[in-house]
């Protein structure tokens, strides 16, 4: 959906990547007294595209807001009508799904994209995740696209777009996208008869629309009319006199509708969008966007119980074992209120603290663009995890270990090297300098023949 064939017009200038590694690339560490703080980005997803990667969307270093349509948005949408006052049945139970696993649910004022848009231009949200490129049109600077999981490299693997690299190596500024958008089609027109997508770029790229879309953004609705009248007739002239270098099929399919092209109503849906800046004092509540939520794994097990038809509680555990455990502890490391104490041997916030089984400074292998770089491996008891982030009959989590990854930067020196059963004692820490040392020349890194569950590797 969106715009029709612009995610080929602009897919030369993409990178893959891992989400967790763009989301890392931008992860900043402060020194907080003896603490060490995670700020995290803050990503915005147009909800249609995520809801079965929640679990996944854990052990992501980010925050992650849902963005959903809201009633303002357009009443028809690729010439259908849109359902605008009675609220979908998935909504309510959706939106509760999203809060449990600790997400921000936002509802716009409009349509999703242009929401998402302004929140990022407004530096709100540092990326956009969506599959519709008019979010592009709408004028995000950072989108982040999925790839069908046949075509990935890694699990979380996505396209990222940048509007700077659309603008500087394809030519396509805003204004040109815009225009791209009215002749091709989208959501919202079908666009020019017989316009494709070479035609499309062709006129957008010639220029033609440049005169239109930065006079258009600056007029108030009853000047609009004008503005485009007065746009025609210097376009007929331009194109009666060749003056643009693109192909004659390209002018004729122009040519042929200038008298009407474009509409003023899809212009002014573009140009215009209903967002919830668009009136003041609609301002959304954004306090807890930049603080990293923690899952309430209580209720996403009940959720489950009541709305998926879990009801083997043996099943249940090996599947949060399996699918959020990890996700749950990683997102307590990033929290800005984590706190590491090393004469107990726990970490966590003032209400949940799990005690820290073993550490080592380890070499990863893999993911492909993680491999070679220094990353700190903790081990914390099956039954601490769950007594921790379970509750009542779900708390029981087994014998042996889980183990997952942090980032160096996150784990204070004195918290590396612990072994079972081991206390700290003053003058016995190695500096973080010293232990990274001994991983380069193969020194600890000891089998511990105990089972070992990692969803990263």
């Amino acid at each position: 959906m969106g715009i029709n064939n612009l995610w080929p017009v602009v897919n030369s200038v993409s990178k893959r990547r891992s989400l967790f590694q763009f989301a890392l690339e931008h992860m900043k560490v402060d020194v907080v007294g003896e603490r060490l703080m995670a700020n995290v980005i803050t990503i915005g997803i147009d909800m249609g595209t995520y809801m079965d990667e929640l679990a996944k969307l854990l052990r992501v270093p980010a925050n992650f807001v849902f963005v959903f349509d809201g009633p303002k948005r357009p009443e028809k949408k690729r010439g259908k009508t849109v359902q605008l006052n009675k609220p979908l049945w998935w909504v309510n139970p959706a939106q509760a799904l999203i809060r449990h696993y600790g997400f921000i649910v936002h509802e716009a004022a409009g349509e999703a994209e242009a929401e998402l848009a302004v929140l990022n231009r407004r530096g709100l949200i540092q990326a956009v995740m969506t599959s519709d490129s008019d979010a592009l049109v709408f004028g995000a600077q950072t989108v982040l696209r999925s790839i069908p999981s046949s075509k990935r490299d890694e699990e979380d693997e996505v396209a990222e777009f940048e509007a700077s690299q659309i603008e500087d190596k394809l030519g396509f500024t805003q204004s040109r996208l815009l225009f791209y958008a009215l002749a091709a089609g989208g959501d919202y027109n079908p666009g020019l008869p017989g316009c494709g997508q070479a035609y499309a770029s062709q006129l957008a790229l010639a220029g033609v629309g440049d005169k239109l879309v930065p006079t258009s953004t600056q007029l108030k609705d009853y000047g609009l009319a004008e503005c485009v009248k007065e746009w025609r007739t210097a376009t007929s002239e331009d194109l009666l006199h060749h003056s643009y270098k693109v192909s004659r099929g390209a002018e004729r399919v122009l040519s042929n509708e200038i008298r009407v092209f474009p509409s003023i109503d899809i212009l002014r849906l573009y140009i215009n969008p209903v967002t919830s800046f668009s009136t003041p004092g609609e301002r959304p509540s954004m306090s807890a966007w930049s603080t990293v939520q923690q899952p309430n794994v209580p209720a996403l097990v009940e959720f489950s119980r009541n709305h998926l038809g879990w009801s083997n509680p043996d099943n249940v555990k090996k599947t949060f074992e399996n699918n959020v455990w990890e996700g749950a502890l990683v997102r307590l490391l990033y929290s800005p209120v984590c706190s590491w104490d090393a004469a107990d041997r726990t970490v966590g916030t003032t209400l949940r603290r799990i005690t820290l089984h073993e550490s080592h400074l380890k070499v990863r292998r893999s993911p492909q663009w993680l491999s070679g770089q220094e990353w700190v491996r903790l081990a914390f008891s099956k039954d601490d995890v769950a007594e921790n982030i379970m509750s009542g009959e779900d708390a029981g989590g087994g014998e042996g270990l889980f183990r997952v990854w942090a980032p160096s930067v996150l784990v204070p020196g004195y918290m590396v090297g612990l072994k079972a059963g081991q206390k700290r004692r003053g003058g016995e820490e190695d500096s973080l300098q010293t232990k990274r040392r001994k991983v380069s020349e193969g020194v600890g890194k000891e089998n511990t023949g105990l089972c070992i569950i990692d969803l990263t590797d």
